[in-house]
């Protein structure tokens, strides 16, 4: 309930109501998932972000040699 899919698929009013009616711990509750789901997210965005940055360093050194031998004439 916290953040994006339940909320895009209510009204401001429908949300609003939902969000009044839940309890402290259902609202810690949610929170709680929603921080774990989302750390779990930039981890996963993290991974792919290092591998991509290795691979740019692997492939500069043959990106560089490629461009010399084009424009070499």
């Amino acid at each position: 309930m916290i953040f994006f899919g339940g909320i895009a698929s209510m009204t401001n009013t429908e949300y609003a109501k939902a969000v009044a009616g839940r309890s402290d711990i259902q609202h810690l509750e949610d929170l709680n998932a929603q921080c774990h789901r989302n750390a779990q997210i930039a981890t996963a965005k993290y991974r792919a972000v290092r591998h991509a940055m290795g691979w740019l360093f692997v492939s500069t050194p043959l990106w560089l040699a490629a461009c010399y031998l084009l424009y070499k004439g």
